[in-house]
C-alpha cells in the first residue's frame, strides 16, 4: 500500500500528477489523521507507471516531428531577414531623392525608367520602395503612360 506522495517519490514525478491520476481513475481515499489520502495498492501503482509510460511515449511522438535542421534553417532565415542600419539609411535617402525628383517634375511626372537610372536602382527595388511607402502622395497610371506623379501639395 502506497500513498500518493510515496508513489510520486518512487516514480520521480510531481505529486499533483499522481493526485490527478488518482481522481481520474477513482483510486480510493482513506482518512488518516483528519487528512484524506489516496491509497495505491500494487496493481494501481503499476497502472500509474503504465500511464506515465504512455504519456511519455505521446510526448516523444510529438518531439519526433521536431527536426533539428529545421531550427538551424529558421535561424539562418531570421538572420537573412534582418535589415542592417546601412540598408535602412540607404532606403530613406532613396525615398527622399525620389520625392524631391517628383516634386521638381510637378504635374508632368517622370518616366519610371528615368527614375531608375537617376536613383541607380532596378525596377524591382523601385516597386518595393513604392509598395512600402504607400502613404506618400505618389500616383502612377500604367494605362496611360509609365510615369510617376507627385500629387501632394
Amino acid at each position: 500500500m502506497y500513498t500518493a506522495s510515496a508513489v510520486a517519490e518512487k516514480a520521480h514525478v510531481n505529486p499533483a500528477e499522481v493526485r490527478y491520476f488518482a481522481r481520474k481513475y477513482n483510486i480510493p481515499k482513506i482518512t488518516i489523521e483528519n487528512k484524506q489520502l489516496f491509497i495505491f495498492d500494487k496493481k494501481e501503482y503499476r497502472l500509474f507507471l503504465l500511464y506515465k509510460n504512455i504519456c511519455k511515449e505521446k510526448k516523444e511522438n510529438k518531439k519526433q516531428l521536431h527536426f533539428s535542421f529545421y531550427d538551424n534553417q529558421k535561424c539562418v532565415i531570421q538572420k537573412q531577414n534582418i535589415i542592417s542600419r546601412k540598408d535602412v539609411q540607404r532606403e530613406k535617402t532613396l525615398i527622399k531623392k525620389l520625392c524631391a525628383l517628383l516634386q521638381k517634375a510637378g504635374s508632368n511626372g517622370i518616366d519610371k525608367n528615368i527614375l531608375q537610372t537617376a536613383l541607380k536602382i532596378d525596377k524591382k527595388q523601385l516597386e518595393n520602395i513604392l509598395n512600402k511607402n504607400t502613404s506618400l502622395p505618389i500616383a502612377e497610371d500604367e494605362t496611360i503612360d509609365n510615369n510617376l506623379y507627385w500629387v501632394g501639395v
